[in-house]
């Protein structure tokens, strides 16, 4: 399980992720709240050992800079 953050105070950013097999991709657009409320924030339990696809979009073309941090997420 991996938590994937986009943080940007100039756009807001809409963070995807999927294998490629997976019929609906997770998704996120702005839950990551922060300061100006523009973030993705988006927790992701992969269902099998492969290589996941996290893409990154800006919906309406703006145009700025964001950081992406993923960090393993523990079950415990």
């Amino acid at each position: 399980m991996v938590r994937v953050v986009v943080d940007s105070n100039q756009i807001a950013p809409f963070v995807r992720i999927d294998n490629y097999d997976s019929p609906t991709p997770e998704e996120d657009g702005d839950s990551g709240g922060r300061l100006f409320g523009l973030n993705a924030d988006l927790v992701y339990r992969a269902e099998a050992d492969r290589t996941y696809r996290i893409a990154i979009d800006v919906p309406g073309g703006d145009i700025g800079a964001y950081m992406l941090t993923v960090v393993s997420e523990n079950d415990e």
